[in-house]
Parts: C-alpha cells; sequence; structure tokens
C-alpha cells in the first residue's frame, strides 16, 4: 500500500545505512508484527535480541571492479512524484495513484588519488577513456554496477545497474595528507540494460531484487 517516492543509501568501510521516503494510501495505527509478519534472525543473534545484518557491498564502474582502495559510496534517488494533485477536497489520503516526475539520481564514491587510481580519474577529467590530454565538449559516460549479496542467507541479493553516467572529479590537496577524491556520478535514462529474457529496455535505473518471498501475507 506505499509508494516509494526516494531513497537514500550510504555505504562505508564500516557500516550500511538506507533511508526512504514513502507516499501513503491509507493510514491505520498498529504494531508491526501483530498482523501475522514473521521475521527470521540468525540463531547467533537471537539471545542477545540484538538483530544485525552483514552484507557484502562491490561496485563496478564501466564493467570492471574500481581501481585502487574506495571507502565510501552513496545513493540518493527521487521519483518527484506529484502527491498534491492526488489529495481532493475533504480528504486526508491521496485518492489515486501519484504519478512520477523525472527520477533524480545522484551517485557518489569517494577514493584516494594513488597509482592505482589515477588513470580513472584522469578518465574523468579527461572526458574519454584512456585519454591522454583533455577533450573538447566531452563528459566521460559509464555503466556503474552495485551489488548488495546478504552474508549470512546467500539467496538475498541486490542488483542495482545505472547503464549510463556522466562522471566528474573532485579533489583538493593539502600539505602532505593523502589526496581524497569524489566521483560524482549523475545518471541519464539513454542506457540500455539487457534483462534476462533478451528483452533490451532503456532506462536510468534497473534494480534486480531476490528474496525468495513464498508467500506475502495481506493483513485484513
Amino acid at each position: 500500500g506505499l509508494t516509494e517516492d526516494g531513497m537514500k543509501l550510504e555505504v562505508s568501510d564500516e557500516s550500511m545505512t538506507v533511508s526512504a521516503d514513502w507516499i501513503y494510501k491509507t493510514e491505520k495505527a498498529g504494531i508491526i508484527g501483530q498482523s501475522g509478519e514473521v521475521f527470521t534472525r540468525p540463531d547467533d543473534l537471537t539471545a542477545q535480541g540484538i538483530f544485525v545484518m552483514f552484507y557484502d557491498v562491490s561496485l563496478k564502474l564501466n564493467n570492471s571492479p574500481l581501481d585502487g582502495v574506495s571507502t565510501a559510496f552513496s545513493l540518493e534517488g527521487k521519483n518527484n512524484h506529484n502527491v498534491d494533485g492526488t489529495i481532493g477536497l475533504g480528504s486526508r489520503a491521496p485518492q489515486k495513484r501519484a504519478l512520477a516526475g523525472k527520477r533524480e539520481n545522484s551517485l557518489s564514491i569517494t577514493t584516494t588519488l594513488t597509482s592505482d587510481t589515477v588513470r580513472s580519474i584522469l578518465d574523468a577529467q579527461y572526458g574519454e577513456v584512456n585519454a591522454l590530454e583533455p577533450t573538447a565538449c566531452k563528459l566521460l559516460q559509464l555503466p556503474l554496477e552495485l551489488n548488495i549479496n546478504h552474508c549470512e542467507d546467500s539467496d538475498l541479493s541486490c542488483k542495482i545497474i545505472f547503464p549510463k553516467c556522466t562522471v566528474r572529479v573532485e579533489y583538493s590537496m593539502s600539505g602532505v595528507d593523502s589526496i581524497e577524491t569524489t566521483m560524482t556520478l549523475d545518471t541519464l535514462g539513454s542506457g540500455t540494460v539487457t534483462l534476462d529474457d533478451n528483452t533490451q529496455v532503456e532506462t536510468d535505473m534497473y534494480v534486480r531484487l531476490e528474496n525468495y518471498v513464498e508467500e506475502l501475507e495481506i493483513p485484513q
């Protein structure tokens, strides 16, 4: 009964956090768990009553693992649903499904300028892969792939593909400190993704979630 309007995902070498903005259709007070939902906890964590999930997160830029060491990644997206056009006079809830506007996706990768990463950074600066000098009027456009795997359950995974992104870099130098570099990516809606049935779709973002849920219970 909820429509997702936006999501923010942040990954570092220590943790992963996810937040989301939702649009509801109706409102009802209640407590999660009283309508039959079941949440399975790993046996090792049940005794402490703390439910901690562990994930492996990896990135591919231009279909290859990232060069060097990257320490952080963030994804922020908005669907820009037109909620104001769905709520009529005398109602507090949307009366129809809100239409999504132009999707906005912003991505960033934090890395350090080293001999391993300098080629990727130069590609973004020069606007073309393996360019030896700045190109005229070009922005680097590459695919980015994000893979998230659940450590305790190999059947749970999520893959997000951004088939075409512009890439730019920013960094500053100070004394003898490491030169931290931020690679900022903006998605384009003209990229192509090939599905399992070999169908090709043009999109700015493709999500494949595998969770093998046999049955979803809808509270009455």
